[in-house]
């Protein structure tokens, strides 16, 4: 790091503060992340680094010179680590629109919240409050019963992965009888899981 940098970049006479407490800083950091491992700890050249920048703070030009370079690469890369953070937050929030957008007109990818989705009427307003909250806990209030009665059954099977498809089926079907009795049509019945 510091010793790849080019020498021949021209920069201020004297250090701004920003740069002066942003240098600490990384100071402070390769210290923190140094010196917990022994094997990775190098007092010495640690010690050169920190007379070199409290010789660049006091105005001595060539490490001056070297301070502000170092400075523009930790900038560089801070600025780097914020675009990559942005970019992150911006797919989250574009996930998380896409997502809300779906559930709001009733569809999930998701097959058990998807079962679940179709028992309501109207999952805008049924899951959303006026604020915009989503209330997912209704959800749960409403898995968790039907995961109990699923695996209390005397006809779920031992095996995880069977019983796990059976626990799915149970609730697609209670999701289908509680549909139908919301529409008013017939109630299905499955001797499977019954």
């Amino acid at each position: 790091m510091l010793s790849q940098i080019p020498q021949d970049q021209a920069g201020p006479s004297e250090l701004p503060p920003a740069a002066i407490e942003r240098l600490e800083m990384a100071m402070k950091q390769w210290r923190q992340r140094n010196w917990n491992d022994p094997d990775s700890a190098d007092a010495f050249r640690y010690e050169m680094v920190s007379r070199r920048l409290q010789s660049a703070t006091e105005g001595v030009a060539s490490a001056v010179k070297w301070a502000w370079i170092w400075y523009q690469e930790l900038v560089a890369e801070d600025a780097q680590k914020l675009a990559a953070e942005q970019a992150i937050a911006d797919q989250k929030a574009a996930i998380s629109a896409r997502v809300r957008a779906e559930i709001r007109a009733g569809h999930s990818d998701n097959p058990h919240f998807q079962a679940f989705l179709d028992t309501l009427e109207d999952p805008a307003r049924e899951l959303y409050r006026d604020d915009g909250t989503f209330e997912g806990w209704k959800y749960l209030v409403w898995i968790g019963p039907l995961i109990g009665q699923a695996e209390s059954s005397p006809k779920c099977p031992l095996n995880l992965n069977e019983r796990q498809e059976f626990a799915s089926r149970f609730i697609q079907q209670a999701s289908a009888r509680q549909r139908a009795a919301r529409l008013g049509g017939p109630i299905p019945e499955s001797k499977e899981t019954a």
